[in-house]
C-alpha cells in the first residue's frame, strides 16, 4: 500500500508541475502593452524620416504590430521589415499623431504627436565675414576698443552657426594685459535673417544679414571680471 500512495502521489505532484508549466509559457506570451520612443517629435523637417522604436510587455510576448498616422497627408509611417519598429516622414507643415496596435486593436500605444515644418535656412541667409570693432573692459577700468576685426560666421546647420574671431588688446583701463582674445562657439539661432537672436552662455546678441552685435562676460587671466561687445557690419 505504502509502494502505491508513494507513486499516486508521485505522479500528481508531476502533474501539477505540468500544468503550471503550461499556464506560465501563455502568459509569457500574451501582449499586455506596447511603448513606443521617441514620446513627442517637435520639429521634422519636410523630407526628413526617423525611426520609431516599439517595445512589447511582456517582453517574450509575440503579435503582428500595426503602425497608424492619424494624418499620412502630413507625416507618413512605415513598417520597416523584421523588426517592430517604423519611420515617419513629414510630408507637409502641420502636426498628426502616430500609434501602433496588436492583432484586432484591443492592444494600443501610445500616440506620439509629430509635427512636420519647414525649417528656413537662416544660417545660410547670415553667414559671411563681418567687420567692426571689440570693446573690451575690466571691472573699474573705461573700454578699450579694438577695430577692424574681422567676425566669421560659418552655417553648420539651419539653424546653428559657429562665430570665429581673434582680436589683440592692451592696456585696459589701469591695467595693461597683453593677448589674444579667441572665440570659437557654435551659436543657436532664432528669429529671421533680418533680426535673428544668437545665444550662448555668457553671451547674448543679435545677427542679421547685414550686421552683427553681441555681448558676454567672463574673466582676463582667471581673476579679473571682463565684458566684450562686438560691433560689426558684413563686407
Amino acid at each position: 500500500m505504502k509502494a502505491k500512495t508513494f507513486l499516486l502521489t508521485g505522479c500528481f505532484i508531476a502533474s501539477i508541475s505540468f500544468f503550471a508549466s503550461c499556464e506560465s509559457s501563455e502568459d509569457a506570451k500574451t501582449l499586455k502593452g506596447i511603448s513606443v520612443t521617441p514620446a513627442t517629435v517637435s520639429a521634422l523637417e519636410l523630407d526628413d524620416e526617423l525611426e520609431l522604436t516599439a517595445k512589447f510587455y511582456p517582453t517574450t510576448a509575440v503579435g503582428d504590430i500595426q503602425w497608424i498616422s492619424d494624418n499620412p497627408s502630413l507625416v507618413s509611417i512605415t513598417a520597416i521589415a523584421g523588426t517592430k519598429n517604423a519611420t515617419i516622414r513629414a510630408v507637409a507643415d502641420g502636426t498628426t499623431k502616430v500609434y501602433a496596435k496588436c492583432g484586432a486593436g484591443t492592444v494600443v500605444s501610445n500616440h506620439i504627436e509629430v509635427t512636420a515644418k519647414e525649417i528656413p535656412d537662416l544660417a545660410a541667409q547670415i553667414a559671411g565675414t563681418y567687420k567692426g570693432t571689440v570693446n573690451v573692459s575690466v571691472s573699474g577700468g573705461s573700454p578699450s576698443p579694438i577695430s577692424n576685426v574681422d567676425f566669421v560666421l560659418t552655417a553648420l546647420t539651419k539653424e546653428t552657426v559657429r562665430l570665429t574671431y581673434t582680436a589683440t588688446y592692451a592696456t585696459i583701463g589701469s591695467q595693461t594685459v597683453t593677448g589674444t582674445l579667441l572665440v570659437s562657439p557654435d551659436f543657436k539661432l532664432s528669429g529671421s535673417a533680418s533680426s535673428a537672436l544668437i545665444n550662448l552662455t555668457q553671451v547674448t546678441g543679435e545677427v542679421n544679414a547685414n550686421a552683427l552685435t553681441l555681448s558676454s562676460s567672463g574673466t582676463v587671466l582667471g581673476a579679473t571680471p571682463l565684458s566684450k561687445t562686438v560691433s560689426a557690419v558684413k563686407e
